[in-house]
């Protein structure tokens, strides 16, 4: 064998892996480095957006409990990370009754049990979050 052959191969062997690293290595870094930064995006709208669904208007942070629109603000940065949306219409149902509760003249007995069922469903609202969070 000689050496302009071994070295013709060689050559060409570099330009191929060149090739497939702009044309394919390139995207898969890409597309995982989308995907971390997409996952930290959502897990800092996911914690803000879990703190208020936990604590049901206790947490003295956000001014949500004569406020919809303060807490559609703070919702939206997750409601634009997720697809799902269905998840996105429950997060619109609960800030729509969470306004009702508190800004509505509603009989007492009636906003104690609307207020167990928004807890309830801030607890299954966070378990999908979850869920979106972790989804590849």
């Amino acid at each position: 064998m000689d050496w302009a052959s071994l070295v013709g191969a060689a050559s060409l062997g570099a330009i191929i892996i060149r090739i497939l690293d702009i044309t394919w290595f390139q995207k898969v870094i890409d597309n995982s480095e989308h995907r971390k930064w997409l996952r930290t995006q959502k897990m800092i709208a996911f914690s803000e957006l879990s703190e208020i669904l936990l604590s049901i208007g206790i947490a003295k942070k956000y001014n949500i409990n004569h406020n919809p629109y303060e807490f559609l603000t703070i919702a939206s940065k997750s409601i634009l990370l997720i697809d799902n949306n269905e998840l996105q219409d429950k997060i619109f149902s609960f800030i729509k009754y969470w306004d009702k509760m508190l800004n509505e003249n509603i009989p007492e007995n009636e906003i104690t049990e609307l207020y167990y069922l928004l807890a309830e469903e801030g607890k299954m609202l966070l378990q999908e979050l979850r869920i979106d969070l972790n989804k590849r």
